[in-house]
């Protein structure tokens, strides 16, 4: 597991243990955010000091920082193929990065505000960002064509697409949202909406499974959906911890992994909702 932190580092947890594997320095101030690539081989990490930074996962040295924006990075994503890198910012745009080479791809413009969240779809064709404009945008990953999703009446502080694509999921401070933007006319649909908590949904009929209470604010971002039990993990970080990330590969099933500002992080497990096939 990944963590970024107030305190200006990345931490790398053994995901079975909660041991402290070891932690990365290099940006200058608050991490925001991180990803792990989909091999598992690197991480990605958004800062308050406006750049992304591109870490070896096993040997936690930097291989490169990616600069290009002009405030801080909110949100960090991998596209599902690893060769491309999504980052949001304060500076109200969406930044498309080249993942091997560093080199600025594209930014996309279209939200009114600062952007909070960026995700990329399953098969890598949209990406979704979430605003401080109450809005959540999908564009086109390819051409940079945009759709916006209005309904939200506060920051949108987390988006994240379903396994088959065809729901997007925007949590703001009061509200989860589900959006069919597999819709035949091409027009997403608000499908379901639950107040202060978490919610798990079918991807099918779109009705939450599980609600989660617990939460009395916004949930900056969560990476990957999981399911162990339960635990509180020491905390190493000194400030509020931002974001967590979960490794593709582990062995542990679906990990649903949450900071807060305490500077601890739990680990979930929604094994009874997933019964075996």
């Amino acid at each position: 597991i990944a963590s970024g932190s107030y305190d200006q580092t990345v931490a790398i947890w053994d995901a079975k243990t909660g041991v402290l594997i070891r932690q990365l320095k290099g940006h200058r101030f608050w991490v925001t955010s991180v990803a792990f690539s989909p091999d598992g081989t690197q991480i990605a990490s958004g800062s308050s000091d406006q750049t992304v930074a591109i870490w070896d996962a096993k040997t936690g040295v930097l291989i490169r920082q990616l600069k290009g924006h002009t405030k801080q990075v909110t949100s960090v994503a991998f596209s599902p193929d690893g060769t491309q890198i999504a980052s949001g910012s304060h500076d109200q745009t969406v930044a498309i990065w080249d993942a091997k080479t560093g080199v600025l791809i594209g930014q996309l413009k279209g939200h009114a505000w600062e952007v909070t969240s960026v995700a990329f779809s399953p098969d890598g064709t949209q990406i979704a960002s979430g605003s401080y404009d109450q809005t959540v945008a999908t564009w086109d990953a390819r051409t940079g064509v945009l759709r916006q999703l209005k309904g939200h009446t506060s920051i949108v502080t987390s988006v994240a697409f379903s396994p088959d694509r065809l729901c997007l999921i925007s949590k703001s401070k009061f509200e989860t949202r589900v959006w069919d933007i597999g819709s035949p006319n091409g027009h997403p649909n608000d499908a379901n909406s639950v107040e202060d908590n978490i919610g798990l949904f079918t991807t099918t009929s779109q009705s939450g499974i599980e609600q989660s209470p617990g939460h009395n604010g916004s949930v900056p971002s969560i990476y990957r959906e999981g399911r162990w039990i339960m635990s509180n993990v020491p905390p190493k970080h000194h400030c509020f911890l931002m974001q967590t990330a979960i490794t593709a590969e582990t062995s542990l099933g679906y990990i649903f992994a949450f900071g807060t500002r305490s500077g601890d992080f739990y680990i979930l497990d929604f094994s009874n909702l997933f019964p075996a096939a």
